[in-house]
């Protein structure tokens, strides 16, 4: 990149509306994830938003900057060892460490609507495990944020991510609040224990999880958990230990059920060839 210290190693992943790269300090060899816009009518204006937005925030699990292109070009932020999508594919995986991702989820959401910012797009690729065993959000792209302008988005396109966000934020986008917020909370509890949303069933993971997941993935705004709800289930209502079984089939399938294709799945169960999302 023409004027930036660091030279870009390899693509560590994608969004669609940015690529994250390895990158070294040319000077102190200092690794980092550099964040570049893609072209597009939507890919800077929502690049540029997400940096003022960050720059705003100012707590241990939300992704922090490390430095910023003066012309905005791209920022650095700390590297991350895994992310939740990662840790789900763990056999077998730990209940306390999901415990610590959603604890950690919802300090800096809380956080966040405390500074008037919806975050909107909360999901399992959103939430990484940092070198220093900090879980942080990130990815600020598509945040609401209060007193600023809404960077509008065509009819047409897709807003959040399936199975994660909130119907309000698929349907109207410019209208979510922090309930929105508490309804990926949960979402992510339920797909993590490998029980589809809105479903009842008492065992393993899910007797665990099930009142969150219950109190927040409600259509009802009104009816749904806070954050400060959802904040005190996890710190003080969980048992402290527990043995819990590991669900049966919570493994990401190799068919597709719905076209029969074998073009693999990512770690939200989509498939690769029709994008159909298949838990079962």
């Amino acid at each position: 990149m023409d004027g930036s210290p660091y030279d870009l190693e390899r693509l560590l992943g994608e969004g669609g509306m940015a690529r994250v790269y390895l990158g070294i300090h040319r000077e102190s060899g200092r690794e980092a994830a550099i964040k570049v816009p893609k072209g597009g009518p939507l890919g800077a204006p929502r690049f540029l938003r997400e940096i003022e937005v960050l720059q705003r925030l100012d707590h241990p699990h939300v992704m922090p900057i490390l430095e910023i292109d003066r012309r905005h070009r791209w920022y650095a932020m700390p590297l991350a060892d895994y992310s939740l999508a990662d840790l789900y594919e763990r056999d077998p995986f730990d209940w306390e460490e999901l415990r610590v991702v959603l604890s950690s989820l919802s300090g800096a959401l809380m956080h966040s609507h405390a500074n008037g910012f919806v975050h909107r797009d909360v999901s399992p690729v959103n939430l990484m495990r940092l070198r220093n065993g900090h879980w942080v959000l990130s990815d600020y792209g598509l945040v609401k944020a209060t007193g600023l302008d809404e960077i509008r988005t065509s009819p047409k396109a897709k807003f959040g991510t399936p199975w994660f966000s909130a119907p309000e934020v698929h349907l109207q986008p410019a209208s979510a609040t922090a309930a929105a917020d508490a309804w990926s909370v949960g979402a992510l509890a339920s797909w993590f224990t490998g029980v589809k949303v809105m479903t009842r069933d008492s065992s393993g993971l899910r007797a665990l999880f099930s009142p969150l997941i219950d109190g927040t993935v409600r259509t009802n705004l009104s009816s749904r958990w806070t954050m400060s709800r959802i904040s005190s289930y996890l710190n003080a209502e969980l048992p402290a230990s527990v043995q819990v079984p590991v669900p049966a089939g919570n493994r990401v399938p190799d068919q597709c059920a719905r076209c029969g294709a074998r073009a693999g799945h990512d770690a939200s169960c989509r498939c690769l060839g029709c994008g159909f999302i298949d838990f079962d």
